[in-house]
């Protein structure tokens, strides 16, 4: 999508009116961006890995729970969606989907974490 672009400065010419919207050149088209999924590669044990799951899943139901505030819903965790597993610089990277259901609606949330 083009605009044409409408320069002023406000500073210059503080009474300026504007006269005519921007105008589109072209009709909106989907995007081709597709983000780079991560993948697991083999760099973490299966105990390792089965430790980790099981603390994210403790800690996720914690969340919920309202043991730690920052989510302020009704939401009932649910499961991990895929977790990908990966050791950078001798340490663990998890990337995750969290699978919600929120209580009041009884709709699914997902929600997705990266250790940094």
């Amino acid at each position: 999508m083009s605009v044409k672009p409408l320069f002023c400065s406000i500073k210059k010419a503080p009474n300026i009116v504007i006269t005519q919207n921007p105008i589109f050149w072209g009709i909106p088209n989907k995007s081709d961006y597709e983000p780079q999924q991560p993948e697991s590669n083999g760099t973490v044990d299966s105990n390792t890995v089965q430790k980790v799951t099981e603390f994210l899943e403790t800690f996720f139901c914690l969340l919920c729970e309202n043991a730690l505030p920052p989510i302020g819903k009704d939401y009932l965790f649910s499961e991990l969606v895929h977790p990908v597993f990966r050791t950078v610089d001798y340490r663990i990277k998890v990337w995750v989907t969290v699978k919600y259901i929120d209580e009041a609606t009884i709709a699914t949330q997902f929600s997705q974490y990266y250790s940094h």
